[in-house]
């Protein structure tokens, strides 16, 4: 698997049918090699000699795709005067959600004023992606006390949960200096 917003390499390996006679395996160096996502062609690699596995390799690096599970790479060797045509079966590839950081940045009003807007800092946004990918809406609490009983002050803003539990009273303080 990768990380959304990082490069993906994908990798095919040539081979001869068994029985094959051993020269024709030199035949496969700089043939070439095409990448596809189902019918979408992603690019070609050169077939050359990994040494550590003795084996025919082609490679071609994609960038990121959105996170997910792909289950249509192939791989296509495209028909040569030594060897005919070959197609891999699908390849499946998973691509995960990139961490993302969300902090508010504290910000204050006055009391009576309108709620200002609240900035925030985003951290781990990749691929070009800035904060204005980022949806939803954002949540507004003040601190509130539990009240145990006793009659409603009307100049309290009180909230009433909705299955009917404990009042919730607003404990807000404002402080004035001279």
């Amino acid at each position: 698997p990768t990380v959304y917003g990082q490069s993906i390499t994908l990798t095919a390996v040539a081979g001869l049918p068994a029985g094959s006679p051993a020269n024709l395996f030199s035949f496969f160096a700089n043939d070439t090699i095409q990448f596809f996502r189902g019918a979408a062609s992603l690019g070609t690699g050169s077939l050359t000699l990994n040494v550590g596995t003795g084996k025919y390799e082609a490679s071609l690096t994609i960038p990121s795709l959105n996170a997910g599970t792909i289950t249509d790479f192939q791989a296509v060797y495209p028909a040569t005067s030594e060897f005919p045509r070959g197609v891999s079966n699908f390849a499946t590839h998973t691509i995960t959600k990139a961490p993302l950081i969300v902090s508010a940045i504290a910000t204050s009003k006055v009391y009576g004023a309108a709620i200002p807007p609240l900035p925030f800092t985003a951290t781990g946004l990749v691929n070009g992606d800035t904060a204005a990918v980022l949806s939803g809406g954002w949540h507004f609490a003040t601190e509130c006390a539990r009240v145990l009983g006793g009659a409603n002050d009307p100049d309290d803003p009180a909230l009433l949960p909705e299955d009917g539990g404990a009042l919730l009273r607003s404990r807000m303080s404002t402080k004035v200096r001279a």
